[in-house]
C-alpha cells in the first residue's frame, strides 16, 4: 500500500472511530435521561407530579447510579438552582413551587419547595455528568481559566482537553492510550452541551462544565471502540 493510500485509510479509520464514539455517547446520554425520567416519576408527589426538594438527592443518586454520599452538597445545589431558574413549565406555568404548610392558627410551620419534571430533567441533563466526575472536571477548568473570569474560548477548550489527555491515565487493551482531540470533537461536545452563541465565542463556566463532562463520556466511548479493534496502538491519532 502506498503512502497516500495508507494516509487515506488511516483518516478513514479515525473518522469511523470518532463517529462511532459520538454515537455511543449519544446513546448513553439518552439512556441516562430515560432512567432519570423513570426515577422522577417514582419519587414525585402522586398528586402534584412534582419532585420535592427533600427527594432531590435520592433522585440524583438513583439516576446516576452512585451512592448518596458521593454527591457533594454544592454540586447538588447547582442542580437545584438550575431547576429553579429554568424555563417556566408550559403546563403548570411555574419552574418550581413554594408551598407553605400552615397550622390551624395560620402559623407557617415549614416551607416545601418542589420542582416540575421538565425543569428538573433539563437541569439533570445539563449537570448530571458533571456530578459524577466533578473533581477531575473542576481541576481541568481551573488550570486553563488563568484569568479567573469563568470563561474559555473554543481554542482554549480544545487545548484544555488535549492537555488533560496527555496526563490522564487511559488504557485500551492494556496499553496506555492518549486520545487526540479533533475539531469535530469540539463541535460535538459543544452541540451536546447546548452552548449558546452569544457573539463573543466564549464558553461560560456552566456551559464548560457540561462540555467537559460530555468529553469524558466521548473518551470512554472511544476507548470502548478501540477495544473492539483487532490492533491497538499506544496513541489514537
Amino acid at each position: 500500500m502506498g503512502a497516500a493510500a495508507a494516509t487515506s485509510s488511516n483518516r478513514h479509520s479515525k473518522r469511523k472511530s470518532m463517529l462511532a464514539s459520538q454515537k455511543s455517547t449519544k446513546r448513553k446520554i439518552a439512556q441516562r435521561q430515560e432512567l432519570a425520567s423513570k426515577v422522577f416519576d417514582r419519587l414525585a408527589d402522586k398528586d402534584t407530579g412534582r419532585l420535592e426538594e427533600s427527594k432531590l438527592i435520592p433522585f440524583l443518586s438513583a439516576s446516576l447510579l452512585i451512592s448518596e454520599d458521593k454527591l457533594e452538597p454544592d454540586a447538588v445545589r447547582m442542580v437545584c438552582n438550575a431547576a429553579q431558574a429554568g424555563l417556566r413549565d408550559s403546563v403548570s406555568g411555574a419552574a418550581f413551587e413554594i408551598n407553605n404548610n400552615n397550622d390551624d392558627d395560620g402559623n407557617n410551620n415549614n416551607t416545601i419547595i418542589s420542582f416540575s419534571k421538565p425543569n428538573m430533567m433539563r437541569s439533570f441533563q445539563k449537570y448530571g455528568l458533571y456530578l459524577k466526575k466533578r473533581q477531575e472536571i473542576d481541576a481541568t477548568f481551573d488550570k486553563f481559566d488563568t484569568d479567573r473570569d469563568g470563561k474559555l474560548s473554543r481554542d482554549e477548550l480544545k487545548r484544555a482537553l488535549q492537555e488533560r489527555e496527555r496526563t490522564v491515565d487511559r488504557y485500551a487493551k492494556g496499553v496506555r492510550t492518549e486520545l487526540i482531540v479533533y475539531d469535530e470533537d469540539i463541535d460535538f461536545v459543544l452541540n451536546e452541551a447546548d452552548v449558546e452563541d452569544d457573539g463573543d465565542s466564549m464558553i461560560s463556566k456552566s456551559e464548560l462544565l457540561q462540555a467537559l463532562a460530555i468529553w469524558e463520556e466521548v473518551a470512554e466511548s472511544r476507548l470502548e471502540e478501540m477495544e473492539k479493534e483487532s490492533v491497538c496502538g499506544c496513541i489514537l491519532m
